[in-house]
């Protein structure tokens, strides 16, 4: 038996329009008659977001860390080279010697393309190793009875800025400045 006649719903609600998905729309009792819910509020693409920024963060701090990886490790290897100069003697030809200084310099080209953070010992190491090339080229030309004496004063401009470079190379790895020995 019903207390409160008219005030509760009656037994089953009446048949509603199917919603777009294929089930019943949901319905409720406000009092006087029966009225539709309305439509559940559409979910944002919030988590593909945010998603997609978090794993931008992630690809951003890999790719710092990779930079800073790859500077240091060129920078320890120009700085060690730097710091046996001229601590090796040999007896190679002379042909040998022009294709090391090539190498070298080479080297030193390839490591100064690694550096993205140390400005002065990139342009100082970039120097160095033009100023290898040019020795190596003017060693070559300077064998033998042809050589001339603009040649030879060329030859000695091209060391001492070998020198100079090798000097700013060696602060900018914090190593004592003597040049190549």
């Amino acid at each position: 038996m019903n207390p409160y006649p008219g005030h509760y719903p009656p037994q089953y609600p009446p048949p509603g329009p199917y919603a777009a998905t294929g089930q019943p729309q949901q319905v409720f009792w406000n009092g006087t008659g029966w009225q539709q819910l309305p439509p559940p509020p559409q979910r944002r693409g919030l988590h593909a977001g945010l998603l997609a920024v978090l794993v931008g963060l992630g690809l951003g701090l890999v790719l710092a860390a990779g930079a800073v990886a790859t500077n240091a490790y060129a920078k320890h290897s120009i700085c060690t080279a730097m710091e046996s100069t001229g601590t090796h003697r040999s007896t190679m030809t002379e042909d040998d010697a022009i294709s090391t200084i090539h190498d070298a310099a080479d080297r030193m080209r390839g490591y100064g393309r690694l550096l993205l953070f140390d400005r002065s010992l990139k342009s100082a190491i970039d120097s160095l190793a033009a100023d290898m090339d040019e020795l190596a080229t003017l060693s070559g030309a300077l064998t033998g009875s042809t050589a001339s004496t603009d040649s030879l004063a060329r030859f000695f401009q091209v060391m001492s800025a070998v020198n100079t470079h090798a000097r700013d190379a060696q602060r900018a790895c914090g190593l004592p400045a003597d040049g190549i020995a």
